[in-house]
């Protein structure tokens, strides 16, 4: 399933297999004097923040996500209790919604009931169906255990918004489509094969622009050398624009970018002077495969690959990097342990000393309980896309 996610406007975000082609947090507002907080938490130690910024659907932030595992407030728990034994549902409503807002990661697969549970509550009030559903989502997200019936549910209020018809002007626009793809001229965002020239007879997968989209950069398990030493190596392939419908023979980067390891799943700065690629398997891998970065200098020769180090890269996999329009954030998918799944997204905001920060997850609303893999930022429309296994 394709996803897309929008940057916040309240929140500032400047912007993971041994096989690098498979598939600065935000400030802490200062404590206020106050008693010994009734919440628990585990592991990680720090200030717990009870300002929510909201999102366009009016679900919180969850600034906590990147702070704590997991938030419980017993007493808390209690007086939303007993506002509902009271029928006081509007305040119930107001104490659960601040609470949820305080989630960790681990809140969103142990505590998935209050997640379900809040969206009953909006549902009380007309004026807040599409943040109940919102709710509902995340509910169906993250859960870890059988639901069928809240499915089920979801998919009825669903179907109540549903067109039952397909608009004349997408029915014309789909059979200009068909008239078009009969020409010698493929119609615009009909997809052609790239050729012999790019394409080869192995696995050729990860392709991303630069330089002004002059530049393809991608990922090739070619065979390399003959005979008995022959072997299949993933590296990083370049191919130039040389006219409006012709692309130079590809050609491997030369080392030190590729080496004896796997490299790939790379992107270019917008100049196509920087890169940013995984690598595998290597004996300064902090993991099984690590993010690095390279410059082209000005005698046309890579420097030597960095590691993006221990901030950034986990004794996991981490890869799949794209970089933000501003080039001050990089996105990028791994499957370290503390995640919401299998694999997540996650980002890492440069400083102003040029270093990387630590590695931050995206957050309930981007991943889920399942595979969230090979993020892209669209330079011009401000938007991740990104693969997910999840549902909603």
């Amino acid at each position: 399933m394709l996803g897309i996610a929008w940057p916040l406007k309240a929140q500032q975000v400047p912007h993971a297999a041994a096989k690098a082609g498979k598939a600065a947090p935000p400030a802490t507002p200062k404590a206020e004097a106050s008693p010994r907080p009734a919440y628990q938490q585990r592991a990680l130690k720090g200030r717990i923040s009870r300002r929510l910024r909201v999102r366009p659907d009016g679900t919180p932030d969850f600034p906590n996500i990147n702070r704590i595992p997991f938030f419980e407030d017993k007493k808390a728990l209690k007086a939303i209790q007993k506002a509902e034994r009271r029928h006081h549902y509007a305040e119930a409503r107001v104490l659960l919604e601040k609470y949820v807002g305080q989630f960790g990661i681990e809140n969103f697969y142990r505590n998935t009931d209050l997640l379900w549970h809040l969206g009953q509550l909006l549902q009380r009030d007309s004026s807040r169906q599409e943040l109940a559903k919102a709710y509902f989502r995340l509910a169906l997200k993250h859960h870890r255990t059988d639901i069928t019936r809240v499915q089920l549910y979801y998919d009825s209020l669903e179907e109540k918004a549903a067109l039952l018809y397909v608009p004349l002007k997408v029915y014309y626009d789909v059979v200009e489509y068909r008239k078009s793809i009969n020409t010698f001229h493929p119609p615009k965002n009909v997809y052609t094969n790239m050729g012999d020239a790019v394409n080869s007879r192995f696995p050729d997968y990860g392709p991303t622009l630069g330089a002004g989209d002059t530049v393809l950069l991608f990922t090739s398990k070619r065979q390399q050398g003959k005979g008995v030493r022959a072997k299949v190596d993933e590296n990083l392939y370049v191919s130039h624009k040389q006219g409006p419908n012709y692309w130079s023979d590809a050609e491997p980067l030369p080392k030190p970018i590729n080496s004896p390891y796997n490299e790939g799943s790379a992107c270019f700065s917008h100049d196509g002077r920087t890169i940013f690629f995984a690598r595998c398997e290597c004996p300064v891998c902090h993991g099984n495969c690590d993010l690095f970065t390279a410059s082209l200098g000005k005698d046309g020769k890579w420097s030597t690959p960095k590691s993006l180090g221990p901030l950034v890269n986990s004794p996991a996999w981490d890869s799949q990097p794209t970089l933000s329009p501003k080039e001050d954030t990089l996105y990028f998918a791994s499957d370290r342990l503390g995640g919401f799944g299998m694999s997540d997204i996650y980002y890492t905001v440069k400083g102003k000393n040029g270093q990387w920060g630590k590695a931050l997850n995206m957050g309930p609303v981007v991943n889920t309980r399942e595979s969230e893999v090979s993020p892209f930022f669209h330079p011009l429309y401000q938007v991740l896309y990104f693969s997910s296994r999840g549902s909603c």
